[in-house]
């Protein structure tokens, strides 16, 4: 089973990065079959077909990222 299409997702994809990948400490890689989102070791959002998961941020890590 494919969790994420990269064709049918793609212009999905370019809007979320160009917005989380200037947070600083996060980066992307795939894990599980998603294309995953990490801050730092913990995963902050992950893509899949149709949809974007996203988790809370603590009040600490919203505050990294903002600086």
């Amino acid at each position: 089973m494919k969790y994420f299409d990269t064709e049918k997702m793609g212009q999905i994809r370019d809007a979320l990065e160009t917005e989380i990948l200037k947070w600083p400490g996060v980066s992307s890689r795939e894990m599980m079959g998603c294309l995953c989102y990490l801050l730092g070791k913990n995963m902050v959002a992950f893509l899949v077909t149709d949809g974007i998961v996203i988790s809370k941020l603590s009040e600490q890590e919203q505050k990294d990222c903002r600086n």
